[in-house]
């Protein structure tokens, strides 16, 4: 039997409640904030309806600033006005980014076409002051205004931000880091109905999440993987939307997904899936009918399905399996269950018809379109325990998917059976510096090698002479901070680029890991350690290169040039000026090892500059990268107000390109 919803009378007072000068809180304890501020939008003169009206709610208060300026950039580069208008709301924090005019509150804006990769030229409507992008009523206010200002056949819906899979979307670091969970998503946008939604963020790709969508849009974009900081390709789509204004919604998003896909020149674990979502109420019976199936199994064969669990792939979240690749694996363990497998074919040719689009890279073959929660044990339910009935007054509040399907009661029976995995640390072999190591490594295995750091300083991981494509990753071992971010890697570029893998980073006192897994089949090398000292430059001395190929997932990028300067006492400026708006990181260390700048990240439409006082005679350490792109630099350290300094040798460390 299905559990009770929301009646149709909550739902009506809700909307009244949403535009209440006072909104107390409904029985769901759904967080939208209990004051509502009436904004008081200028009024945009109505014309004749042109074809699509786009609306991007831009959730830019995070570490992820400099995307957003990009994505505007991007949009401006390539749209023609005429039969396409595009409304954007957009928020900032104080520090990451400094480029166009660097300022920090919430802006309505209106496209217009623009050549300036530092600047927004589009034409500035409101300043709305500081507003929480996780608070879903400034959501609905923001489309209240758009669809009311700008008309149009046909609309789509983009919110750019952090995601959080079961969690939600729109991080806002700026207000206690809040988010909008699903259903305050869904609250916010009771009463619209808009053709498209594109969530771009992480982990957007699960069934619970589109299921949550159904109510207001037609098509549903999500990803299961983690997303490029360089994600969807706005320049491309947005010109040939401007185009072919009379695309149809399925054939924009398809646009989307081509243009994000062809938009890296290494695609490798990116994936993007245009969800049709009329087809998700079936898919939710066919997914009861297996729930039932399940839920019926006895003891041992729960057990069994807990072991077929472990072969079940996953995208980055261990709780969260492909749902295509669910289905292969149940199948495959229970061939002689007649009932089961019927009702898997079901459900499977439901799925198939939901998934209209996708594009996976090179490593994401296994992304099917959506993932669905499955934890392989009760420890891995994480903070989802509402899912299961364990608690209540969560961030899955209010879900649908909850409400409506069978499949928590399913997983309710089915980890009171599951057998719980305790997974013991890495066995690693230990490993000297300036020795080569033969690598064999056989896919869905790791190769994982063991360094103890004794002296700080840069360290070069170096795998050649590969054969097929094995990836390679630094991190840092149990309880050790050797790795000042946690971990870096140099992951997919092979054989693409070059048949070397780099990574050279700065490392503390402590342990590490050196992790090589294959991509393909099979995949060998040479791994060997090296460490390095940066070849002095002198101050005033300008020093020019190119930073390589950049993956954009997480910082740091696996190439970095170092740089070290002799300073006596005195007043100094570091610049790094750079043709194109990158990413950079960028570390200082003094020569006692100590950190003066530690995984400072962001974009400076201005450049990088930082202010630097030596209090006594010193080594100066600088490391930087670009994490989000191509592009040419020239560094310099300069003196101010006439402090003179020591001469050391001229010259520079570079690691090649991987």
């Amino acid at each position: 039997m299905k559990k009770n919803k929301y009646t149709k009378i909550m739902k009506i007072l809700l909307v009244v409640f949403l535009f209440s000068v006072t909104l107390f809180a409904t029985s769901s304890k759904s967080y939208i904030e209990t004051k509502i501020e009436i904004i008081d939008t200028p009024d945009v003169k109505a014309k004749d309806p042109v074809d699509w009206l786009l609306m991007f709610y831009m959730s830019g208060d995070i570490d992820w600033e400099l995307h957003v300026i990009d994505s505007i950039n991007e949009l401006e580069s390539g749209y023609t006005p005429g039969n396409v208008d595009v409304a954007l709301m957009i928020d900032r924090h104080p520090g990451y980014d400094q480029s166009a005019d660097n300022w920090s509150d919430t802006r309505y804006y209106h496209l217009a076409p623009g050549d300036d990769p530092m600047e927004i030229e589009s034409e500035f409507i409101q300043s709305l002051g500081e507003k929480n992008m996780g608070n879903a009523i400034n959501l609905r206010y923001f489309v209240t205004w758009a669809m009311d200002a700008y008309n149009a056949d046909k609309t789509a819906l983009f919110i750019f931000g952090h995601g959080g899979g079961l969690s939600g979307i729109g991080y806002d670091y700026s207000s206690n880091y809040k988010q909008m969970t699903l259903n305050e998503v869904q609250q916010a946008m009771f009463g619209f109905q808009i053709d498209l939604f594109a969530a771009e963020a992480c982990g957007m790709g699960m069934l619970e999440i589109a299921y949550e969508m159904r109510t207001f849009t037609d098509y549903y974009l999500g990803n299961q993987r983690p997303m490029r900081i360089e994600a969807l390709d706005y320049k491309a789509m947005i010109e040939e939307l401007c185009a072919n204004p009379l695309m149809e919604p399925w054939e924009l998003g398809e646009v989307i997904c081509q243009t994000y896909i062809d938009h890296n020149p290494y695609p490798a674990y990116e994936m993007y899936a245009l969800i049709n979502t009329s087809c998700l109420p079936e898919l939710m019976t066919k997914l009861d009918y297996l729930s039932t199936n399940l839920s019926s199994m006895s003891t041992e064969y729960l057990e069994h399905l807990s072991d077929i669990r472990e072969f079940m792939y996953y995208d980055d979240d261990h709780s969260t399996p492909d749902i295509q690749s669910m289905i292969d694996e149940i199948r495959i363990g229970f061939l002689g269950n007649t009932s089961l497998l019927q009702a898997l074919d079901e459900f499977e040719t439901e799925y198939h018809k939901a998934i209209v689009y996708k594009v996976q890279g090179k490593y994401a073959s296994d992304s099917s379109g959506l993932g669905l929660f499955f934890p392989r044990d009760s420890t891995k339910i994480g903070k989802f325990t509402e899912y299961v009935g364990l608690t209540s007054d969560t961030v899955l509040e209010g879900l649908d998917f909850l409400a409506d399907s069978l499949w928590d009661e399913f997983l309710s029976i089915y980890l009171a059976s599951a057998e719980i995995i305790v997974y013991t640390p890495w066995v690693y072999r230990g490993i000297s510096l300036n020795t080569e190591y033969q690598v064999d490594v056989v896919r869905g295995t790791l190769n994982v090698y063991g360094y103890y750091i004794i002296e700080p300083g840069i360290y070069n991981f170096t795998l050649s002479n590969i054969i097929n494509e094995p990836s390679l990753i630094v991190e840092n071992a149990e309880s050790s901070k050797a790795v000042i971010s946690g971990v870096v890697w140099s992951d997919n570029i092979n054989p693409e680029v070059s048949s070397v893998e780099h990574i050279s980073c700065w490392l503390e006192t402590g342990v590490i890991y050196i992790v090589v897994e294959s991509l393909t089949e099979t995949s060998n090398g040479t791994l060997y350690v090296t460490k390095s000292t940066p070849i002095a430059i002198e101050v005033d001395q300008k020093s020019t290169g190119e930073f390589p190929y950049a993956l954009g997932y997480i910082p740091p990028s696996s190439v970095y040039y170092f740089y070290i300067v002799d300073l006596i006492a005195g007043k100094y400026t570091i610049e790094i000026d750079i043709d194109w708006p990158v990413g950079l990181e960028v570390y200082m260390i003094n020569g006692n090892g100590d950190f003066i700048l530690e995984y400072l990240m962001g974009i400076s439409g201005l450049d990088f500059q930082y202010n630097y006082t030596a209090t006594f005679q010193q080594e100066l350490i600088i490391g930087f990268c670009s994490y989000t792109g191509t592009g040419n630099f020239t560094f310099t350290i300069k003196i101010v107000n006439g402090t003179t300094s020591s001469t050391s040798i001229s010259a520079f460390f570079v690691l090649p390109a991987a």
